[in-house]
């Protein structure tokens, strides 16, 4: 790799940041729904050709896992040499990333017909169908039961809707005219994403784009693994935290995890988490690993830029047919506020480490 300039990194990193905010700008402010447009529910992000984030804005904390995973996931349904410039992916299956009302956006980023990364956001759609209104059933048994899913698919294929896939949808919500209106607004926002990268290269150079992502990446990566060091104690953290109940029945669920810190990497291990349940409390991987990357974060230094390499540092064991990642068939409507409930107790084994890291 050439020789890299550091205040070069930080120039660049700060103008990719000022970049996803302006996409997340554009997708609130031309969104239908009042979820996305005065919620806020959304996250914007640009990518690598192999799917690592370069820069995310910070608008929701259990989004930081989820287009991490969902990037690299549509690559393996459509790899980079499969796509076209003009293409636009929309996806919403819960191993992407997220629940069912989640649809993620993405763009193939091109200069002079080479593809040199990747423009994307997720958005919460206030209907995707299922059993009730707003597609987050209280009485879910199944993913089915909470909305349409969709796989990886081509809504535009070299700039041409794909008709019948926006049909597809369209015949399957309870609001149409809604969601179509806050699809094109994801659209409108990843393609100015777009634009705003091929800026960049036109005027900066191909070879520049290549070497200064990555050395925002390493960069991220270098401070979090100092941070860890600074503020992390070596040693194993263990913590609990029960749930009251799944909506079904009154037992309490188990949510366990083991932090272990050695050097400059953190390891999350939630084993002893209680299996999934019947109702739509699971939450899925990412949001597990979203969780991880947080808090971690948050208390090693929360101005570090997020993306993919500040996560290299911290590695994540999720083990599968528990609450925290059940199989694909689990409803999992309701995993958002379980979510919360794995910070929590992330913050618990935080305070093992270091009573003064945390404050309350």
């Amino acid at each position: 790799m050439p020789q890299i300039d550091q205040v070069e990194v930080e120039v660049l990193s700060n103008h990719l940041i000022s970049i996803v905010y302006e996409m997340g700008a554009i997708l609130r402010r031309t969104s239908y729904s009042p979820n996305i447009r005065e919620r806020e529910d959304c996250s914007c992000v640009l990518a690598d050709t192999t799917g690592q984030i370069i820069a995310q804005a910070e608008h929701i904390p259990g989004h930081l896992g989820m287009l991490t995973v969902g990037i690299p996931y549509l690559l393996k349904h459509f790899p980079p040499n499969t796509l076209n410039e003009g293409d636009v992916f929309m996806f919403n299956t819960p191993e992407g990333g997220s629940h069912l009302p989640d649809i993620r956006i993405v763009v193939p980023i091109y200069h002079d017909g080479e593809l040199v990364g990747l423009s994307a956001n997720l958005a919460h759609h206030a209907d995707v169908g299922g059993m009730v209104p707003g597609s987050m059933p209280s009485k879910s048994t199944e993913i089915w039961q909470e909305g349409l899913i969709l796989p990886p698919l081509k809504l535009y294929s070299e700039g041409v809707l794909n008709k019948p896939v926006m049909d597809i949808l369209m015949y399957n919500v309870r609001t149409p005219t809604e969601r179509e209106g806050d699809l094109n607004a994801q659209i409108a926002a990843a393609q100015l994403g777009q634009r705003r990268v091929q800026e960049v290269i036109r005027k900066s150079g191909l070879s520049y784009w290549k070497t200064y992502t990555e050395g925002i990446l390493d960069y991220s990566e270098r401070l979090m693994r100092a941070k860890i060091r600074e503020r992390f104690p070596d040693g194993k953290y263990y913590s609990e935290l029960f749930i009251d109940d799944d909506g079904m029945d009154d037992e309490r669920i188990k949510i366990a995890v083991t932090v272990t810190v050695k050097d400059d990497s953190v390891k999350v291990d939630y084993s002893g988490t209680d299996k999934q349940r019947a109702s739509g409390v699971n939450c899925i991987l990412a949001n597990c690993v979203s969780a991880a990357y947080f808090v971690v974060k948050a208390v090693a230094d929360p101005t570090i830029p997020v993306n993919s390499g500040c996560y290299r540092p911290i590695e994540v064991y999720c083990p599968e047919g528990t609450i925290i990642s059940p199989d694909p068939t689990a409803a999992i409507g309701a995993g958002n506020e379980t979510w919360q409930r794995i910070a929590e107790t992330l913050v618990g084994a935080v305070l093992q480490a270091d009573p003064s890291i945390v404050k309350a």
